[in-house]
């Protein structure tokens, strides 16, 4: 599976029989499609300007926690690879959430796009109609 995710940075931490994974991760600006079409579309570029660094990317900070149960035997590598699994879980879910607003802000935009479309066209045809009464009128 191909995504626009590149992992930065990753700190574990133990706290007891828990281990804690802080996940810095980023959604590059140059790897997203299109992205250059988005900048055209006033909505959609405020929404990534909202979220984004200076150089455009979006950076996510999640975190990933694994708990071992007292009936359990801690295995600190184990406590590892879950709470990153986990992290990554989030860091995949908050990039879907991401997209999906992009997708919703591009469908309102395209949605009004047609509407001013079907507007103008219908005032073309208005306008036609006005046309043709003026040389029946002459």
């Amino acid at each position: 599976m191909k995504t626009t995710v590149d992992y930065k940075s990753v700190k574990y931490t133990q706290d007891g029989n828990t281990v804690i994974c802080d996940l810095v991760s980023e959604i590059r600006y140059d790897k997203i499609k299109h992205m250059e079409f988005f900048i055209d579309i006033p909505d959609v570029y405020a929404y990534i300007k909202k979220i984004a660094d200076s150089k455009g990317n979006i950076v996510l900070h999640t975190r990933g926690v694994a708990k071992c149960l007292p009936t359990d035997t801690f295995d600190y590598e184990t406590g590892r690879r879950i709470a990153y699994t986990r992290a990554q879980s989030k860091v995949f879910y908050m990039a879907a959430d991401i997209y999906d607003e992009i997708t919703r802000r591009l469908h309102i935009d395209i949605d009004s796009v047609a509407l001013n479309c079907y507007l103008a066209g219908h005032k073309c045809s208005q306008h036609i109609e006005e046309l043709i009464e003026g040389t029946n009128n002459e």
